[in-house]
């Protein structure tokens, strides 16, 4: 493992990146938008000709050196995909999407080409478990690593904390993307150089010692997760909190979820599942 190496699969604009840059890390930074990684090339250019950073394009697969659907939301790039399923809940919404083809990356090959990163960030809508089933089977993994929780389904969100336990992860975090508003990194910092950290931003969020919030074991861990699934398909599914189809689109939902935000600091949204071996 290389202490100060970060992979950034999703990049999406490069905010996370300028985060983990900006803090003393070595970056490389994929995604499978080319039009993203051009962004993200030209704003890292100087970081780049330094070998400080690398930006690759492809989408994140069994093999590498394939070609691979991949769907594009010029609307909103953080919704890009490769799971049917996400397309046709975010197009319920409003959005379109376009179809490209694109190169395939895995993720085990490339650290065997450039290393165990300490920290592998993994948000890819729908595709997160793909880097985590590439590297099972391999002895040096990162210290840290995080995924988009499958919130929308019970049995895919239990199978990625298995998975991740099956890697050698013991210990586990969710942290609510709701709440990365009111977030600070700490000063002094826990990981590399302090940076400002903007919640405004693209972001996963923070990441590794300086996360916050509880780790948990693998059974605790499965607790949490059932209890943020079964609030997601209440608010998705029940006619008293999902209105026309709309998430959370009633009043005694957004009630709710004000109560939650205030008072317990757990709003109804999405969650980083972020993992360590303790």
């Amino acid at each position: 493992m290389i202490a100060d190496l970060i992979f950034d699969v999703g990049c999406n604009n490069g905010d996370d990146t300028d985060f983990y840059l900006r803090k003393g890390f070595r970056v490389v930074a994929i995604d499978a938008d080319k039009s993203l990684c051009d962004l993200v090339s030209k704003r890292f250019a100087a970081e780049i000709r330094s070998s400080r950073c690398e930006v690759l394009f492809g989408a994140v697969a069994e093999k590498s050196g394939a070609i691979q659907t991949f769907h594009i939301c010029d609307e909103q790039t953080d919704w890009n995909t490769c799971d049917p399923y996400f397309v046709a809940r975010n197009e319920k919404l409003g959005v379109k999407y376009r179809n490209v083809e694109v190169p395939t990356i895995n993720v085990a090959d490339l650290m065997d080409s450039r290393g165990t990163p300490y920290y592998l960030k993994i948000d890819i809508e729908g595709a997160d478990a793909i880097p985590l089933q590439n590297m099972v089977g391999r002895r040096d993994i990162p210290a840290y690593v995080s995924v988009e929780i499958a919130q929308h389904d019970l049995s895919e969100g239990l199978e990625q904390l298995r998975l991740l336990r099956r890697l050698g992860y013991t210990q586990f975090n969710f942290f609510n993307q709701g709440m990365r508003r009111h977030v600070k990194a700490p000063h002094p910092p826990l990981e590399g150089k302090f940076a400002e950290f903007d919640g405004n931003a693209v972001t996963t969020g923070l990441f590794g010692r300086e996360l916050g919030g509880q780790w948990l074991d693998l059974q605790a861990a499965e607790r949490r997760f059932a209890g943020i699934h079964k609030r997601h398909v209440l608010f998705r599914d029940h006619k008293l909190y999902s209105k026309d189809g709309n998430f959370g689109g009633t009043l005694i939902s957004k009630i709710h979820n004000r109560f939650r935000r205030h008072v317990l600091g757990d709003p109804v949204t999405w969650y980083e599942l972020h993992a360590r071996i303790a």
